[in-house]
């Protein structure tokens, strides 16, 4: 597919965002033809902090791969595009449930556009390993399990930390705030979600042992947040050493897996 956005549909991205991803196979001892893979961006096509995300991992060498529908316009170069389809929305629906419980949110939304939408971004959190995103600073929360991260970006943030409720620790969930110009982690102490300052975003992203993660935000960007995302994955690509594939034109390697 283009790197400009053409619309496809992309297997190997479909693959990686299904319920459960088959373990890739180990490569052949002494391939001739192995060849470094590329790291891997997820995100949601939107305007601002997806489409700035995007447009530096393009640059950077990231596989882009953007979670999609139709109707939906996208932002930002892709290599990839998945298309939600009727069963995502359907097979979604206990996860969004809890995760609007959490935020405090309705379930279920007016608007199919909208539902799109939270669907959307529920196969950007299940395809992620790990997950940086620009918004405003989180607030606290007495909700149990709350990430108290804004907008569409929260119901990213909330979903993906959901499929860490039984090894909270194992979640690698980071978050720019513009308003304080400061990274921080989130941390779950039983059900309470706090957030923690980060002096070296790209540092707890590479000892994750992550080749690839989920990058979205604010449609709000602004000169600091575009900073971040610029340095935080230039100084990722520069600390993820590249594994081998097991030939030049394998497709991308899926998307770590994490707990369901």
């Amino acid at each position: 597919m283009s790197g400009h956005g053409g619309a496809a549909l992309s297997t190997c991205m479909a693959a990686c965002l299904t319920e459960a991803v088959a373990p890739a196979e180990p490569a052949a001892h002494g391939a001739a033809d192995a060849a470094p893979v590329r790291p891997t961006l997820v995100s949601g096509g939107a305007a601002g902090a997806d489409a700035c995300w995007a447009t530096h991992g393009a640059r950077l060498g990231f596989v882009v791969q953007v979670a999609s529908f139709a109707g939906h316009r996208r932002h930002g170069p892709a290599d990839e595009v998945t298309l939600l389809t009727p069963r995502d929305l359907a097979r979604g629906s206990v996860d969004v449930q809890r995760a609007a419980q959490a935020l405090g949110r309705s379930a279920a939304p007016r608007s199919a556009y909208v539902r799109q939408l939270v669907a959307r971004n529920r196969l950007v959190a299940r395809a992620a390993a790990v997950v940086a995103v620009v918004e405003r600073a989180p607030h606290r929360s007495r909700r149990p399990w709350d990430c108290g991260v804004e907008g569409g970006t929260g119901w990213t943030c909330q979903l993906y930390l959901d499929r860490f409720r039984g090894a909270p620790d194992s979640a690698v969930l980071l978050v720019y705030a513009q308003d304080t110009r400061q990274w921080a982690r989130a941390r779950v102490c039983h059900d309470d979600v706090r957030w923690h300052p980060v002096d070296h975003p790209a540092q707890a992203l590479a000892l994750a042992g992550a080749a690839s993660l989920a990058a979205v935000g604010t449609r709000k960007l602004d000169a600091s947040g575009r900073a971040a995302i610029q340095a935080l994955l230039g100084a990722l690509k520069a600390a993820t050493r590249p594994s081998s594939a097991r030939s030049s034109s394998a497709a991308p390697s899926p998307l770590p897996g994490a707990p369901g």
